[in-house]
């Protein structure tokens, strides 16, 4: 190896390049420029190709251009090392450099023949420019085409908004229908009941007959009323706790009177439910509206079934109340709509559509929620789940016991814009004892309270001027240990807890404003 270097290197026998020139000096400095420039040039374009690929990685066979390099900067070399060899004879050296150089062209080589294809295959410019204008005429015809889909779609909207319309005005019909034949059913018993009390010479009997019939009439009214608000949403909700297998039990005579009289009816409570924070009176008309939903979907007879259980579920644990008929069961369509305000399946002056809404509106007012579950023929099943409530069962209050447990007299300043409710409450407040003191708004309930302070306040909650939340957030701040109820037949709005306020329902009775007073009065002198 020794020996090959030692042959390659020797140069004791040659002569330098510029011997063969005869040392002509425009000889060898024509070579000198000539070389020095070459080189140079070689060595500054690897600079600017490195600076390149560099910059721009996202160039195609970025390789290849370092192969490039590789190759100029040997070039570049070989033409330093000519200027070397006029005064030098180190021609071993510079063959050794241009095999080198040698090897790294032909791997240059090799490596670009295939890319060849590739390269041509690149897009032009005037191709990338035709690109760009087919991208822009797709993005233009996107565009047009989004601009006619958000046109269709607001088209449908339209449409849907007037079919929606078309079937509140169908349902506003059924509900004509249904009511109007309700209510005319009640107005008879009431004007005939009316008219036959009027006769001095009616039997005791008889006119005990005419009372309860006036009585129910009444009844039926508030209740079907109570349904309109249930399902709009305005009707005031009064939550308690409850535990439902007692209040199911409770209301079970009335589940079967509603039912057909080839009717069975079948509890399957689960022992230990969870209580739940309801509206009592709720409950009992949702399961009540079931009820005569399965006696309708069951006219040869046939079995409704309540039962009870307790869920845990990813979103909390909750009771589960599943009302169940033997019937005929849902078409899927009819399923879909079965909760729609005012649909029902039911011939004209038969249904009012509000039964199974009023169920869906119950249960979401309480956080829950309502499903159908149902096959064509097959009966159906009515799901409320209920969310499972952190509180105990609330302690007995004063409803239990005798009607007036507080002693009577005083003053009861008595807040009422309607002329006729407010002559009925003073004759309820005059019969029990107290001293009515009139005021037809919020304002001169004030004006009132400047005068005299009362025993307690009794006051609407929907009223011009002035409502009744709004008097009841000023009596608080003013007045914060003075008892106040308040009666709504009709609200958007229930009583906050910081009020500290007993809620009255309209249409009361006696008994109710008993109740209500009796809670307010204890309260507030025990207190």
């Amino acid at each position: 190896m020794v020996e090959l270097w030692d042959a390659w290197t020797k140069s004791d026998m040659l002569a330098p390049h510029g011997y063969c020139l005869l040392w002509k000096p425009e000889l060898l400095w024509s070579h000198v420029v000539g070389d020095l420039l070459i080189g140079s040039a070689y060595m500054s374009i690897p600079i600017v190709l490195a600076l390149f690929v560099r910059k721009r990685t996202d160039i195609a066979y970025g390789w290849v251009f370092w192969c490039f390099v590789l190759f100029i900067l040997a070039c570049g070399t070989t033409h330093f090392f000519s200027i070397w060899t006029l005064w030098n004879p180190d021609y071993g050296i510079e063959a050794i450099l241009k095999l080198l150089t040698a090897g790294v062209s032909v791997a240059t080589a090799f490596v670009l023949w295939p890319l060849l294809p590739k390269a041509l295959a690149l897009p032009s410019p005037e191709r990338m420019r035709a690109i760009n204008a087919d991208l822009e005429a797709r993005i233009r015809e996107r565009d047009v085409a989004m601009d006619a889909l958000e046109r269709e779609t607001a088209e449908r909207f339209k449409v849907e908004a007037a079919l929606l319309q078309s079937r509140k005005m169908e349902a506003l019909g059924q509900l004509t229908g249904g009511i109007a034949h309700d209510f005319n059913n009640l107005l008879t018993v009431i004007r005939g009941s009316a008219e036959m009390l009027q006769r001095s010479e009616l039997a005791p009997g008889r006119r005990e007959v005419y009372l309860k019939g006036l009585e129910d009439a009444a009844d039926r009214a508030a209740r079907l009323t109570s349904q309109l608000l249930a399902f709009s949403r305005r009707n005031a909700v009064s939550a308690e706790v409850v535990e439902l297998n007692q209040l199911l039990d409770a209301i079970s005579d009335l589940v079967r009177q509603s039912l057909g009289p080839a009717d069975q009816l079948e509890f399957d409570l689960s022992p230990d439910l969870w209580r739940v924070e309801i509206d009592r009176v709720q409950f009992e008309m949702a399961v009540l509206n079931l009820a005569v939903n399965a006696r309708d979907a069951m006219p040869d007879g046939g079995r409704f079934t309540v039962s009870t259980r307790n869920v845990e579920t990813s979103d909390g644990d909750v009771v589960e109340v599943r009302l169940s008929d033997s019937g005929s069961g849902m078409p899927a369509q009819v399923v879909e709509r079965a909760f729609e305000p005012f649909f029902t399946t039911k011939g004209p002056g038969k249904g009012t559509g509000l039964g199974l809404a009023q169920v869906y509106g119950f249960a979401q007012s309480a956080g829950g929620a309502a499903r159908i579950e149902t096959e064509d023929g097959k009966g159906a099943s009515v799901v409320l789940t209920l969310p499972r409530s952190a509180r105990e069962t609330e302690a007995p209050t004063v409803d239990d016991v005798e009607p007036l447990i507080v002693s009577p007299g005083g003053s009861i300043l008595l807040v009422e814009d309607n002329a006729t409710v407010a002559q009925y409450a003073e004759g309820l407040l005059t019969d029990l004892g107290f001293t009515p003191v009139l005021a037809r708004n919020g304002e001169e309930a004030l004006d009132q309270l400047s005068l005299a302070t009362p025993r307690a306040v009794v006051s609407d909650i929907v009223m011009p001027v002035m409502d009744g939340l709004e008097l009841a957030r000023r009596l608080r701040s003013n007045w914060p240990e003075l008892p106040v109820i308040l009666a709504t037949g009709y609200s958007d709005a229930t009583p906050d807890r910081e009020l500290n306020v007993q809620l009255l329902r309209k249409p009361f009775t006696r008994s109710e404003l008993v109740r209500a007073l009796n809670r307010a009065l204890v309260q507030a002198e025990s207190g």
